[in-house]
């Protein structure tokens, strides 16, 4: 998903990567 790679390039990973498990993408 696009969201995983905007989310290496952000400080805000862990809260990216926290929504795309809510979602289960």
């Amino acid at each position: 998903m696009k969201i995983l790679v905007d989310a290496d390039a952000c400080p805000v990973k862990e809260c990216i990567v926290k929504i795309a498990k809510k979602f289960k993408i």
